[in-house]
């Protein structure tokens, strides 16, 4: 399962086009991201700015880490 903060939109499309089968899940709220603690500063085309840091979770069915 991947999680990002794009629009159910926009995983749609991707979803299509690269004929995945896994589930993306769309966190426009960065609630999920907040959680985990991915979001960190960089520079990305001259500005600073807020950006999930790529990471794996492997999550037990109790959702523990």
């Amino acid at each position: 399962m991947g999680v990002s903060r794009d629009s159910e939109e926009s995983h749609r499309k991707f979803i299509e086009k690269k004929e995945l089968k896994i589930k993306l899940l769309s966190d426009e709220k960065a609630e999920i991201h907040e959680k985990y603690d991915v979001l960190h500063p960089k520079y990305f085309r001259g500005k600073d700015v807020i950006s999930a840091v790529r990471t794996t979770f492997l999550i037990d069915l109790k959702e523990k880490l």
